[in-house]
């Protein structure tokens, strides 16, 4: 699911104090599937992954601007500010099963991208399928 707000930051808000504009489900981590004005905006996506076994999982996250990535209420990744479209990671080490993952995001001006997904050590960098999120 995904709640979408409007304002200009230079790092992520405290969005629990914010209200939003809107709200619904997207089906992938990807910016350009919600309908938003292009700049000053903020989303924060929530729902879970699923993990197919217990393992070491590494997350990537990709965005211009900030961005956080949290699973299980625990920070993970933290890329926030206003920056180019660069990689943040984080690696944790998760059980099999469903786990809650929480994703910030806010679009200052210019261009705009937030991707994230898991990291495998063979095929590299591979985003969230429709089948590893639910809400």
């Amino acid at each position: 699911t995904y709640k979408y707000y409007e304002g200009s930051w230079n790092k992520l808000p405290d969005f629990s104090q914010l209200t939003a504009g809107k709200e619904g489900v997207v089906k992938q981590v990807n910016e350009s599937l919600i309908e938003n004005r292009g700049r000053n905006y903020g989303l924060v996506l929530q729902g879970y992954v699923n993990i197919s076994q217990t393992a070491t999982q590494t997350f990537y996250l990709r965005s211009d601007d900030g961005s956080k990535l949290y699973i299980d209420d625990e920070l993970l990744i933290d890329h926030d500010g206003r920056h180019g479209a660069f990689w943040a990671f984080g690696t944790t080490i998760l059980e099999e099963g469903r786990h809650k993952i929480r994703i910030e995001y806010f679009q200052g001006t210019g261009a705009q991208l937030l991707r994230a997904g898991f990291v495998d050590e063979e095929l590299g960098k591979i985003p969230f399928t429709l089948m590893q999120l639910t809400h």
